[in-house]
């Protein structure tokens, strides 16, 4: 798996599904992207050795076990990733309501501008 290129690709996904509020949270979303694809390389790793570890054993059984094992240990290994994941949607959303709350208080700078400035006082 290519890092870089996987982080990328990830990155357009993202900010395709996300549109209008992917800058919102574009650069956690990258650093946590690369944590989950440098997750993924390890996970990868680890699954390769363990099939190398069941291809040479002998007793057929046994090779199926480790087998058995090692997707069993990756499948485990992605839930956890999935669970990180979760954790940069909670951030996202978290980003997402800073952003809300930035784009109402600028609104409401505006429209309390424009009632003093209807009224001719500074009132609001």
């Amino acid at each position: 798996m290519n890092l870089e290129k996987t982080v990328q690709d990830m990155l357009k996904a993202a900010t395709k599904a996300a549109k209008g509020q992917w800058k919102a949270m574009s650069d956690y979303a990258e650093t946590e992207f690369r944590r989950l694809s440098a997750a993924a390389i390890q996970l990868e790793a680890s699954f390769a050795l363990d099939m190398v570890t069941a291809a040479a054993q002998g007793n057929a059984r046994k090779r199926a076990k480790l087998e058995k094992t090692a997707r069993e240990r990756a499948q485990l290994a992605f839930e956890n990733i999935e669970l990180a994941a979760a954790a940069v949607v909670d951030m996202s959303k978290a980003d997402l309501k800073l952003a809300a709350q930035d784009a109402v208080n600028a609104a409401l700078k505006v429209l309390a501008t424009a009632i003093n400035t209807s009224l001719g006082v500074p009132l609001l």
